[in-house]
């Protein structure tokens, strides 16, 4: 999480920064308090370091934030086996268009050959012990 509650009962904040490839204390980037009083306050203060960090942000590419996202701590799942479901699904996207930068995709330029998420494209047969349903 980028946001998480100490034991103390504050709150820090964090950013992955592309750069170094790590997740830095928002502190370190705009300054401040290293805690927050309150779980808002944090999450300002790390919406303040997504802004200072977004020049940055604007190079990584699909490829690089799903090796990021399959790797990083920060994403990991409790189960291997999400972990591994989400790398197949995942793969197709990222061989086809994992040089685009990923901030193309909040543009509403991504491209419109791969269908949105939640629809159906065609109804697949399934087919389980020789069987078909």
């Amino acid at each position: 999480m980028s946001v998480t509650k100490l034991p103390s009962g504050r709150w820090r904040a964090q950013v992955y920064d592309p750069l170094t490839k790590a997740n830095v204390s928002v502190s370190t980037l705009i300054g401040g308090p290293g805690t927050y009083r309150t779980k808002r306050e944090a999450k300002a203060a790390r919406e303040q370091a997504r802004v200072h960090l977004g020049a940055a942000r604007r190079d990584v590419t699909v490829a690089q934030f799903r090796e990021r996202w399959m790797n990083d701590p920060l994403f990991a799942r409790p189960r291997a086996s999400t972990m591994v479901t989400n790398a197949a699904r995942t793969e197709g996207f990222v061989a086809r268009y994992g040089e685009l930068p990923l901030a193309q995709s909040t543009t509403g330029s991504w491209p419109s050959g791969w269908p949105a998420v939640g629809t159906r494209t065609r109804r697949r047969r399934h087919v389980r012990c020789g069987t078909t349903r």
